[in-house]
């Protein structure tokens, strides 16, 4: 589908561009060095991700982002220590030290990356949350890219 935003600024349709063009709460914000979009529902969307995760354990936080670095689905994991998490489960307030993982990825590749953290993961229900990357700099941008799976249009 062709974003209807798609020649706005002068952009050829279906071509990256280094302006990324996003409404929210009705606004448009334009952010540099993002290289290419998706649309959906008439907002432009990048297509890079940052996905967070927590575990119980930091080996098993550890031996789940080598697997997933190794796979190419996330470029790099970082391991964070010593959160203290509270929440809700089965209807009483629950808390515990976990272990933050933050990952950096793409879109479209955010399916297989929940599958993967989901088979490996100790927690009945995981906590896996994409947010999306709005800018970085370019020379991140191209290693991020170098280091995922090509894209089914590469």
């Amino acid at each position: 589908m062709e974003c209807p935003l798609a020649n706005v600024w002068g952009q050829a349709p279906g071509r990256p561009s280094r302006i990324h063009i996003a409404t929210y709460s009705g606004m448009i914000t334009i952010f540099h060095n993002i290289k290419k979009y998706q649309c959906a529902g008439g907002v432009i969307m990048n297509k890079y991700i940052q996905v967070a995760t927590t575990f119980e354990k930091y080996e098993e936080a550890k031996k789940v982002a080598e697997q997933l670095v190794a796979a190419r689905l996330t470029a790099c994991v970082q391991i964070v220590p010593n959160c203290h998490s509270v929440y809700r489960w089965q209807g009483k307030v629950e808390s515990a030290h976990e272990i933050v993982c933050t990952m950096k990825s793409r879109l479209d590749l955010f399916p297989r990356l929940c599958e993967a953290i989901g088979a490996m993961h100790s927690y009945e229900v995981p906590e896996i949350i994409a947010t999306e990357i709005i800018d970085a700099s370019p020379d991140y941008l191209q290693w991020l890219e170098r280091e995922l799976l090509p894209t089914q249009d590469d």
